[in-house]
């Protein structure tokens, strides 16, 4: 887990991941909105979002957006380990009891807990390698959360807020891992602090990593309501019960009935409804989900998530399998695999609709372990080489290692050079680094399975199996 995070410096991650228009660093040491905090790290978490959540909601550091609370919990007296309460970040104003699949930037609160921080490589052990016990939870309750929330919210990326005790930092998490500011001490250094919230409010949608080409559906929407009529039982459904079938008992096209009973399952009264656009060369097509019937567990890897979907043209339910597949040349992409079967006229393979990568968009996490690592390795060239000139000659050493240094930052200026939204270029044979870049990809084939444990006697399974290997 802590081979996954990257450390940025506050300036730097403002200026490159949260860069917004008219977006001045006010002072505000003067007025320190957290003054009620002062004693932060004797209070219980609870305590700590209470306060916060106060300072925030009465003054102005966030126009037009608000904090309220997501999730109440009591700490337990006799239980000494970090106690985790939710709040987020909403657009609009406060409201008691927000949808949680409507926050923006998602705030947990911990207490203050020695060596507790998951983020802190000073506090890791192994020279900064492995998590304590107190660090893993942490770390897997807000994975959990991130988790969510990259499956409800169709999320490329995610902004998330840590704040324990007194101690406040920012964390970007994509699925190849998390990028983290130093924690800082929003009491002692307030304006740091204010200036990411303003910040993050400030952000649009695209910058705070929500896909584009996914939808959000309000009860209102159209396609809301074509779901729930696509929904409903038709007695033209064929059931798919083994028998023998009678020559033209069942006619093509038809539906089968537990395709629908899936589709219908999906619509879950709480879950959020999605228009997901897939990009197949020079044409759209437009699909309706509802929740997952899959999805892979973890924030890290390829993030698969399974869907009875709804094709909007055809007004069938296809199966939608969104993923973040490796970004390698060496790996091809399963759609052009089953291009390939489906023009052989291999059978027993899904049937392919469409398929294409996703609006460009690919995980930045393992980029920027790139940039660090090879700018660490510039700067401790750099300081050898300044090293051994200084011991050869006594002539103006601090030109001498003045004018290296310059070398080894054009250096990193030229080899580092990013792309416009934050990523390096792209299209590499293989990363060199811990950490894999992965491209958002989606697929779509004609049939819609039910899962293999469902079989109802040995004979169907072997079937089944013999039917795969053939």
């Amino acid at each position: 887990m802590a081979g996954t995070i990257v450390h940025v410096e506050h300036d730097q991650f403002r200026r490159e991941l949260l860069a917004t228009e008219d977006a001045p660093l006010v002072d505000y040491a003067a007025s320190n909105p957290f003054s009620a905090l002062a004693n932060a790290e004797n209070l219980s978490g609870q305590a700590i979002s209470e306060f916060f959540i106060q300072a925030v909601s009465t003054s102005e550091i966030m126009p037009g957006c608000c904090i309220s609370p997501m999730m109440r919990g009591c700490d337990d007296p006799n239980d000494d380990s970090p106690k985790l309460q939710h709040a987020a970040i909403f657009r609009g104003p406060r409201r008691d009891r927000p949808c949680r699949f409507d926050q923006v930037v998602p705030i947990s609160f911990y207490c203050h807990h020695p060596r507790a921080d998951p983020f802190d490589p000073t506090q890791l052990r192994s020279g900064g390698e492995t998590m304590n016990d107190y660090q893993t939870d942490i770390y897997d309750e807000l994975s959990s959360s991130v988790e969510l929330l990259f499956t409800a919210q169709h999320r490329v990326f995610l902004f998330m807020i840590l704040v324990m005790g007194r101690r406040f930092r920012i964390l970007r998490w994509d699925r190849a891992g998390v990028i983290s500011t130093p924690s800082v001490d929003y009491f002692e250094q307030p304006t740091i602090a204010c200036d990411y919230l303003y910040h993050l409010c400030r952000l649009g949608d695209d910058s705070l990593g929500f896909d584009p080409t996914a939808t959000r559906l309000r009860p209102d929407d159209v396609d809301f309501l074509r779901m729930d009529v696509a929904a409903l039982p038709d007695a033209k459904d064929v059931d798919h019960s083994e028998r023998d079938l009678s020559e033209g008992g069942v006619r093509e096209p038809f539906t089968f009935a537990y395709m629908r009973s899936l589709f219908r399952t999906s619509l879950d009264c709480d879950w959020p409804r999605h228009r997901l656009v897939v990009q197949d060369g020079g044409q759209k097509h437009d699909y309706l989900v509802g929740k997952p019937t899959f999805h892979a567990s973890g924030t890290m890897g390829r993030g698969t998530r399974g869907y009875v979907a709804y094709e909007c043209s055809s007004r069938r339910f296809v199966w939608l399998k969104d993923a973040w597949r490796a970004s390698y040349k060496i790996t091809d992409r399963e759609g052009d695999i089953l291009a390939k079967l489906n023009a052989a006229k291999v059978t027993n393979v899904p049937t392919l609709v469409c398929h294409g990568d996703v609006n460009n968009q690919t995980t930045i996490t393992a980029d920027w372990w790139e940039r660090q690592s090879s700018l660490l390795s510039l700067i401790h060239a750099s300081r050898a080489g300044s090293s051994r000139l200084s011991s050869d000659t006594s002539s103006d050493p601090v030109s001498l290692s003045g004018r290296k240094r310059k070398r080894a930052d054009d250096a990193v200026v030229d080899t580092l050079t990013m792309q416009a939204d934050g990523s390096m270029p792209h299209a590499i044979p293989e990363t060199t680094g811990p950490l894999r870049q992965h491209t958002h990809y989606r697929v779509v084939v004609a049939e819609v399975c039910l899962p293999l444990k469902i079989f109802q006697y040995g004979r169907q399974l072997v079937s089944i199996v013999l039917d795969c290997v053939r």
